[in-house]
């Protein structure tokens, strides 16, 4: 084998490996990114379910209420204070947003870092009030 044989031999090695390399590189990155946004994703789902339950722990503790505006008003300051809590324990931080929704239902977002979680939670189903029916 010559010296320029074995110069392009080096040489093509070291581009693969080179190659190889940066690949490797992106998977790790992409793999870190997704595993972050997993993350997220857990801990939007743990702030849902928490979410759920302060609604009914707070009907456990006052019964059903026969108006659920304000059954609700008293469960949204109980949601407001899930971040901070939970934020310590699991180093995330979330928004919670409230958009317009029917009576007697309570429109829950939870968002943290562009991903976000939502349900619609129904008062009386939670035991937070009871549905007054109106009728002959």
């Amino acid at each position: 084998m010559t010296l320029a044989e074995t110069v392009t031999a080096s040489l093509v090695l070291m581009i693969g490996s080179s190659a190889a390399a940066q690949v490797w590189s992106q998977t790790l990155r992409a793999s870190s990114v997704l595993a972050r946004q997993e993350a997220q994703l857990h801990a939007l789902d743990a702030l849902l379910l928490a979410s759920e339950g302060q609604a009914r722990a707070l009907a456990k503790s006052k019964g059903p209420a026969t108006d659920c505006p304000a059954a609700l008003g008293q469960l949204e300051p109980l949601l407001r204070a899930l971040p901070s809590f939970l934020a310590q324990s699991k180093g995330q931080g979330a928004t919670l947003t409230l958009p317009p929704s029917a009576p007697g239902m309570l429109h829950v977002r939870w968002e943290s870092a562009g991903v976000k979680r939502e349900r619609l939670l129904s008062a009386s189903v939670l035991g937070l009030c009871r549905e007054v029916a109106h009728g002959p």
